[in-house]
């Protein structure tokens, strides 16, 4: 007659609950559990309803708890500590040792297209469903296990299969993306991959070939086609030069973020972007890109939650960049969504700094050609050196020593740009000695003031 109590297991379970049901469901109850409780709890309910409703544990049951074993388990956790006994006991799968591959299919510029009126068979759920439909036509007779997993660009796909069809399952990838052509052929900006991970030999690998089908699937983006089968291929590791060059460009990202320098981190970030493709395309400088899309976030979720809630923001910004069918779009929308979420910010605290902060800031930019100290500082800001040094550094993000030296850089920099003062007169001009100018500014830019100024001079 109706549903009165929803028991979700963690928070955006319940958020999505409550979203749906509120306006019908009195009581909601979130408490964390265990995946075995999960099926155990099946099982009671299954056996109470069984008497009024037959076959309560149904194919779409079954489905679903597949489903989440595969995003819950193969995806996110390295298995070893489990059998194949384990996992068909409590997800009611039929698993054997054999060959397991992942397969990520995967589409781009989807949103273009996606639940428009006319084009209902082109909606998200049903391509999610048509994909499932082709995959289990041309793989399931062949496997002992097909299991899917859906995600908001494409469908994860597990095969478990004999090792004697590997050769036939590997034919198979080719019709299955013809097939997808066919079904989405008709849509304009519709480009269609198939990710191939590691082939692995028993379940405890699982999760590397989940990595490597989705590294494969950041790899394709250089390449600059649609439609394409791409395996996961072991790139040679960096050179030892270049691994520097990067690191030293992410160092100096996390420091733009750290003290929400915007021109500083478009700076860094584009010497970033116009490294080689081989470096490029390794899974280090994904990693990277995730590290300063996090610390931004994490750093500064108090703020961000004055103009939007942190996880939301985070989910859109990953929606929004897995649907860039190419490194140039992904590298153009990454810099600016990243600058104008730093600039929102930084309004943000603007707003609610200190007095004290901004008079202290304004005595920086007034005075910063001078010898410069904390305790002159915190003299003009009427504080105590160490009160104001903890306060500084929670409400602008850096240190003051670190803030004074990235200014009188900034200065230095725009001084470079706009005029043709001998070097010793611009380190001067902000307050440092000539030697100490030329060694902070190579270890901040990587290369001297001379060859900044012959990159970037605007004659007048």
């Amino acid at each position: 007659h109706g549903c009165y109590l929803i028991l979700a297991c963690g928070e955006k379970q319940l958020y999505t609950c409550y979203s749906m049901f509120h306006g019908i469901v009195d009581t909601f109850i979130m408490k964390p559990f265990l995946i075995d409780q999960v099926y155990s709890a099946f099982n009671r309910i299954a056996s109470l309803i069984s008497h009024h409703i037959p076959a309560a544990s149904s194919q779409i049951d079954r489905n679903e708890l597949h489903s989440y074993f595969v995003a819950h388990t193969l995806r996110y956790r390295r298995t070893r500590q489990y059998s194949c006994d384990y996992y068909n006991r409590i997800y009611q799968i039929s698993l054997r040792e054999g060959f397991f591959q992942n397969l990520f299919i995967k589409w781009e510029h989807a949103e273009t297209f996606l639940n428009q009126p006319g084009l209902p068979e082109a909606s998200n759920r049903n391509m999610h469903m048509r994909i499932q439909e082709i995959v289990t036509e041309l793989c399931a007779p062949l496997c002992y296990d097909v299991l899917f997993s859906f995600l908001y660009d494409g469908v994860s796909v597990v095969l478990n299969y004999a090792r004697e069809q590997h050769s036939t399952i590997t034919k198979r990838t080719g019709e299955m993306l013809e097939k997808i052509r066919s079904a989405y052929g008709m849509l304009q900006n519709f480009h269609a991959t198939i990710c191939v991970g590691h082939a692995c030999e028993n379940i405890n690998e699982v999760y590397l070939s989940f990595q490597s089908a989705h590294m494969a699937s950041w790899r394709r983006r250089f390449l600059g086609v649609d439609r394409v089968i791409f395996g996961a291929d072991k790139l040679e590791v960096i050179p030892v030069a270049e691994y520097e060059k990067l690191s030293g460009y992410a160092e100096r990202i996390s420091q733009s973020i750290a003290s929400l320098d915007t021109n500083e981190f478009r700076h860094e970030i584009r010497k970033v972007f116009s490294m080689s493709r081989d470096v490029l395309m390794t899974d280090t400088f994904k990693q990277y890109t995730i590290q300063w899309r996090k610390e931004l976030l994490e750093k500064y979720s108090g703020q961000i939650r004055a103009f939007s809630d942190p996880s939301d923001y985070a989910i859109m910004l990953q929606y929004e960049m897995s649907f860039c069918h190419d490194f140039t779009s992904f590298s153009r929308i990454y810099e600016e969504r990243m600058a104008s979420l730093m600039d929102q910010i930084r309004n943000v605290m603007t707003q609610l700094r200190s007095p004290f902060i901004e008079i202290a800031l304004e005595y920086i930019h007034g005075h910063y050609a001078q010898r410069i100290t904390l305790t002159q500082a915190a003299k003009a800001a009427h504080l105590n050196p160490n009160y104001f040094s903890g306060l500084f550094r929670r409400e602008v993000g850096v240190t003051f020593v670190t803030y004074l030296r990235n200014y009188r850089i900034s200065v230095a920099k725009d001084l470079l740009c706009r005029t043709k003062m001998p070097l010793h007169r611009i380190a001067g001009a902000v307050g440092m000695t000539p030697e100490y100018f030329g060694k902070v500014f190579r270890a901040q830019e990587d290369i001297s003031p001379n060859e900044y100024r012959k990159a970037h001079f605007l004659p007048s």
